[in-house]
């Protein structure tokens, strides 16, 4: 730094004293002025640091409701898959059930001499 920069301001009387003092005072200034550049740029590196965590947090908090709202909605098509096949099961037995009684009535009315009505045409 040249000696010429701005001292008329720092500088009342122009003796070495008040110079060197004026000269301290102003190095001072520009350590403080370094010191608070520097922690203004890691205060802002840790910002930075806890913005990025709060977001990857955010990001697994996010996956797992999508992987749990997933899997909801796949319990309850398997649920509804398998209600369809007990329909069908019990469709099946049901008409079993019907087809064995009607065997059973038209043997017991056969026994009796009689029979179902059947249209045949």
């Amino acid at each position: 730094m040249s000696m010429s920069t701005s001292y008329r301001y720092e500088v009342e009387n122009p003796s070495a004293k008040m110079l060197k003092k004026a000269l301290q005072r102003q190095q001072q200034r520009i350590r403080n002025d370094e010191s608070m550049t520097e922690k203004e740029v890691a205060v802002k590196n840790d910002m930075r640091t806890i913005l990025l965590a709060d977001w990857v947090e955010k990001l697994e908090e996010t996956c797992f409701k999508k992987k749990a709202k997933r899997n909801a909605e796949e319990m309850k098509g398997e649920l509804h898959h398998a209600n369809q096949e007990l329909i069908a099961v019990r469709r099946a037995q049901l008409q079993n059930l019907l087809a064995n009684e009607e065997e059973q009535y038209a043997e017991e009315l056969n026994n009796m001499g009689k029979t179902f009505h059947t249209q045949r045409i």
